[in-house]
C-alpha cells in the first residue's frame, strides 16, 4: 500500500506538468516557466527568510524549522518573481492574474512541502532519499511541485470566472 501510494502520488500529481506544457502552445511555456520559477522562488524566500528572522513555527509537531515568516516571505517573494516575470517576459498576460495564480500556486507548494514532511514523519524519516546529501532526499526537491502543478492547472482552467 505504501508503494503504490508513493508511485500515485509522485506520479499522478507531477504529471500535471505534462497537459500545462501542451495544452496552448503559445502560452504553455510560459505556464512551466511560471511554476518553476513561483515554486523556486517561494521556497528560497521562505528557507532565507524563515532562518534569519523566523520565530513562530509554522506547524511545530510536523515541520519544527518551518516559520509562519518564512511562509510569509514566500508568498511575497513568489508574487514579487511572477509580477517580474509577467511584467517583462509575459507582457501579453493579465498581470493582476498572473500575481494572483502565482499566489495561489505558492500556498499549494506551501501545502505539498507540509504533507510531504508529515508523510517522512509519520514513516520516521528524516531523510526521503541519499541521492541529494543534506537535502532530505530527492522528494525534498520536488515536493512543492507535486501540488503546485495540479493547482496551476486548475486555477489556469478556472481563472475565466474571476474576469
Amino acid at each position: 500500500a505504501s508503494t503504490m501510494l508513493g508511485v500515485v502520488y509522485v506520479g499522478f500529481t507531477f504529471s500535471w506538468i505534462i497537459p500545462l506544457r501542451f495544452q496552448n502552445p503559445a502560452i504553455s511555456w510560459r505556464l512551466v516557466i511560471l511554476l518553476f520559477l513561483v515554486v523556486w522562488a517561494q521556497d528560497i524566500f521562505a528557507y532565507v527568510v524563515g532562518r534569519l528572522a523566523g520565530r513562530i513555527p509554522l506547524a511545530r509537531t510536523i515541520s519544527p524549522k518551518k516559520t509562519v515568516a518564512g511562509a510569509i516571505a514566500g508568498l511575497a517573494g513568489a508574487s514579487l518573481v511572477a509580477w517580474g516575470f509577467s511584467h517583462w517576459f509575459w507582457q501579453t498576460g493579465d498581470q493582476k492574474t498572473v500575481i494572483l495564480i502565482a499566489g495561489v500556486v505558492a500556498l499549494a507548494g506551501q501545502a505539498g512541502d507540509l504533507v510531504e514532511s508529515a508523510l517522512k514523519r509519520a514513516a520516521n524519516l528524516k531523510d526521503s532519499g541519499t541521492i541529494l546529501p543534506g537535502h532530505g532526499g530527492l522528494l525534498d526537491r520536488i515536493d512543492s511541485l507535486l501540488f503546485a502543478a495540479p493547482t496551476l492547472w486548475l486555477v489556469w482552467h478556472l481563472k475565466d470566472f474571476w474576469h
